[in-house]
C-alpha cells in the first residue's frame, strides 16, 4: 500500500471512530523518518487507546504487518509508526502541552475536516 493510501485510510478510520482535530503533514522532504505525519485528538485516555487499537487492526487487515506502538493511554499520547506514516493520537491537554504542530513548517500542515 502506498504512503498516500495509508494516510488517506488513517484519516478515514480516525474520523470513523470519532477522533477530533485531525491534521496531516507531508514530511518526506523534511525528514527520512516517514512520508506523512498525522496528529489527532481523542476525547479521553480510553478513546485514544481505542483509536490506536482500531488503526492497528485496520493496518493488519490491509497487509501492513510492521506497526510500532509507543506510549500508552496513561500518558495521554500513543504513537503509531507504519514506516511510511507516523500517527500521534493524543488527549487535547497533552497535544496542547507538546504542540507538535509548532515543530513543523506550517506551510506543510493540512487540517482535515471531520
Amino acid at each position: 500500500m502506498l504512503a498516500t493510501e495509508q494516510k488517506d485510510l488513517t484519516i478515514e478510520k480516525i474520523n470513523e471512530i470519532k477522533g477530533d482535530d485531525i491534521v496531516c503533514f507531508e514530511i518526506a522532504n523534511k525528514s527520512n523518518i516517514a512520508d506523512f505525519m498525522v496528529i489527532a485528538n481523542g476525547r479521553s485516555t480510553k478513546h485514544i487507546e481505542s483509536i490506536a487499537e482500531f488503526l492497528v487492526e485496520t493496518f493488519k487487515h490491509t497487509g501492513i504487518e510492521t506497526i510500532k506502538v509507543e506510549g500508552d493511554k496513561a500518558s495521554g499520547w500513543i504513537l503509531l509508526d507504519t514506516g511510511d506514516i507516523i500517527i500521534h493520537i493524543m488527549t487535547p491537554d497533552t497535544r496542547e502541552f507538546y504542540a507538535l504542530e509548532k515543530l513543523w513548517d506550517q506551510d506543510h500542515l493540512t487540517s482535515v475536516a471531520n
